[in-house]
């Protein structure tokens, strides 16, 4: 657009940090109508992510200018051992910024105010994780964030008829399923509370037995924020052996338009009944009945295309999206200085050391 475009912009814009509540949904009621929302934008979900004694924030940064709006949620943390500084991070998840407009000066100009307004309060750098289905890093300008390339997802067009999804299985991993059916295996949805815990003790199981770090030790008071998202928001599946034993299970989040996977776990005395694979072909089946648009099974564990579970994942699906994370810089100085002090500090931390806020660990 041109230069009458910009001045208009810069005429009207004005930027706000937002808390929770009412105004959010407001705001995501509107990005409804340009298919940009999704469970991971809602304020509810973000709440999961703190504990009762933390000092992090929920917020949501807008950026609005003659009738259009830029909104990005994120959370705020204190930085441990600095002077009041602080960094953000978008939700475990995919979320990141939208735009009603992909219009470069707005954004240009959205992002300005959007690190005046963070060094304004301490924030030194955030790490924002994308939407692979919104394709939103097009909201960033060049100068705004470092984008990065992190690993594909699998995903699931659910416009396709069970024929065509099933096509994408090969014959033998078909037959095992078929054949598992048969014996007895089964598999039930639910959004009982009580059968959602039953899926949490298995989820704790399971990360406590691969050494999964701390962080992804969900408990049950994460489980009961899962309820409190309301019943249209959360489903959970658990599978059961030929003798009716909860064998494992999977949560699923939903929007209006989307399935995303988001946990699953299982217990491994019962590897031969196949539990993950019979949980996630039994969503598959349950969603193209559905009005949901796509599912999302997520990644990896790494960007490696040889990675287990995304080979695992791929038994079911071809079709791939890209997962991209954004590196923002706020104040350079500060945030170089919290880097160093921490290379120099744990030499031995190795495996953090690529990670972009790295001085938390």
């Amino acid at each position: 657009m041109g230069r009458h475009c910009q001045l208009v912009f810069m005429a009207n814009n004005k930027s706000s940090i937002i808390s929770p509540g009412e105004k959010w949904d407001k705001y995501l009621n509107i990005f409804n109508k340009y298919g940009l929302n999704d469970i991971y934008f809602n304020y509810r979900y973000l709440n999961l992510y703190i504990s009762k004694d933390s000092q992090a924030l929920i917020e949501s940064f807008v950026f609005q200018s003659d009738g259009e709006i830029f909104f990005l949620p994120y959370i705020r943390k204190p930085i441990k051992g600095s002077s009041n500084l602080w960094d953000f991070e978008t939700v475990y998840g995919y979320s990141g910024p939208i735009s009603t407009i992909e219009n470069t000066e707005f954004l240009e100009l959205a992002w300005q105010d959007f690190k005046r307004l963070m060094k304004k309060i301490g924030i030194i750098a955030g790490l924002i994780r994308f939407h692979p289905f919104f394709n939103n890093d097009r909201f960033c300008t060049n100068n705004s964030l470092e984008v990065h390339y992190e690993r594909d997802t699998v995903w699931i067009d659910c416009s396709r008829d069970l024929t065509e999804v099933l096509g994408d299985y090969s014959k033998k991993h078909l037959r095992q399923l078929n054949s598992l059916e048969a014996k007895g295996v089964k598999v039930c949805s639910s959004n009982d509370v009580n059968d959602l815990h039953k899926f949490g003790e298995i989820y704790l199981k399971k990360m406590q037995s691969i050494d999964a770090r701390e962080e992804y030790h969900f408990d049950r008071e994460y489980f009961n924020g899962i309820a409190k998202l309301g019943s249209n928001n959360w489903m959970v599946y658990l599978a059961y052996t030929p003798n009716s034993k909860i064998m494992g299970g999977c949560l699923l989040l939903f929007s209006e338009r989307f399935c995303h996977y988001h946990l699953s776990g299982s217990l491994k005395e019962y590897i031969k009944y196949k539990p993950n694979d019979m949980l996630r072909h039994t969503v598959i089946k349950d969603m193209l009945e559905s009005n949901i648009e796509k599912i999302h099974f997520g990644g990896g564990l790494t960007r490696d295309t040889n990675d287990g579970l995304f080979s695992f994942k791929l038994k079911f699906s071809k079709q791939v999206c890209q997962f991209k994370v954004g590196y923002c810089i706020v104040d350079e100085k500060k945030y170089k200085s919290l880097c160093e002090k921490w290379d120099a500090k744990y030499p031995e931390k190795q495996e953090f050391a690529n990670f972009f806020l790295k001085y938390r660990y």
